[in-house]
């Protein structure tokens, strides 16, 4: 039976360094939780403090009502992928993944039956006799999350698990990994700097930067609706450009669109615009620009166009709508008004209503 974590006020040093600040998250009973940001916002550092790795030094962390600050690691019901999958070399797949309930000491017939019940899960049980210098990367990657699920924790948890993976294997092994979690109904806490990987497994995202959380909220919302410019450029590709708002309209040099910002008067504002939010306009309206590169990827293409202005912006259109415009052609560009993001100057604070 899986259980809720509750994190709270949790905070970190390295010597003079704050590794995580003032931390503060629920994770939901068998959700799949994942830690996303990029190298050294704190995210393995605070997955360390979870599993008991690393202590806690300001704050508390709750496994349901039991606060495990103190806990050894040993004592407290989890299971553990490591990026580099720590398969041991001298022991054959079916003894790695029993590797757990030996220390545990279960029953030699419980085991067997847990074993090959993990095996089966993970899709591996005829390479139960291989050693792990026979295994690919992907094969010893299931080996680790057959021994984490065998000793049947209230808790995974998983470090850059996929990271050491070529790309194809990557996007098999997610899948596996979400149908597994659904499967077992077991809370997952997941880290990652792959912002694709994040949004295709995840139920819930926690967005770090320098040893906070920037914004928590579902896949759909952390990208259509990012916090700050900051999540609004790491998860997807986004175009930032200054405009003017004035009485319920964003302009930008002779475009302008209307566009109500929650509180705000004449002022000046940061827009954030996902290539898929401009539209290449039918006629000479919007803004003008000329296409510097056309990229064609099946389903839809890539623009980079060169503004007025002297930005470049990227732009994708569905090969079903646009026919492919080649490279130095002049165009005009509009913006989806009702998906736009609109910050403050500094790309600190959200403006939408």
């Amino acid at each position: 039976m899986s259980i809720d974590v509750s994190i709270r006020n949790t905070t970190k040093f390295y010597g003079d360094f704050k590794a995580i600040d003032d931390v503060s998250v629920e994770v939901k009973e068998g959700e799949f939780f994942t830690l996303l940001g990029p190298s050294g916002c704190g995210k393995t550092t605070l997955l360390r403090m979870i599993a008991g790795f690393n202590t806690i030094e300001g704050g508390d962390i709750y496994f349901g009502e039991q606060r495990i600050n103190d806990v050894s690691a040993h004592k407290r019901d989890i299971g553990m992928v490591f990026q580099n999958y720590a398969v041991f070399p001298h022991l054959s797949v079916y003894d790695n993944v029993g590797y757990g309930l030996k220390a545990r000491k279960v029953s030699k017939d419980e085991s067997h039956r847990r074993i090959m019940e993990a095996l089966q899960t993970v899709q591996i049980e005829e390479l139960k006799d291989r050693m792990p210098s026979a295994l690919s990367g992907g094969q010893q990657q299931r080996v680790a999350l057959a021994r984490a699920i065998v000793i049947e924790p209230k808790i995974l948890l998983m470090d850059e698990p996929l990271s050491n993976l070529d790309a194809k294997l990557r996007v098999q092994m997610r899948s596996i990994i979400k149908k597994l979690q659904r499967q077992l109904n077991i809370t997952t806490i997941y880290v990652t700097h792959d912002q694709e990987e994040a949004l295709a497994i995840s139920d819930r995202i926690a967005v770090m930067n320098h040893g906070k959380i920037i914004q928590v909220d579902t896949p759909d919302t952390i990208y259509k609706q990012p916090a700050d410019k900051f999540v609004s450029s790491f998860i997807g590709t986004s175009n930032f450009l200054k405009g003017l708002y004035v009485d319920g309209m964003i302009k930008i040099g002779n475009y302008s669109f209307y566009k109500p910002l929650k509180g705000q008067t004449t002022k000046e504002v940061l827009l954030s615009v996902r290539p898929e939010q401009f539209l290449i306009s039918d006629n000479k309206e919007g803004i003008k620009g000329e296409i510097q590169l056309s990229t064609f990827l099946g389903d839809f293409i890539t623009y980079e166009i060169l503004l007025e202005s002297g930005e470049v912006i990227e732009v994708n259109e569905f090969t079903q709508i646009q026919p492919h415009i080649r490279d130095d052609v002049e165009v005009y560009v509009v913006i989806s008004a009702k998906d736009v993001m609109i910050y403050d100057l500094e790309g600190t604070v959200a403006l939408n209503e």
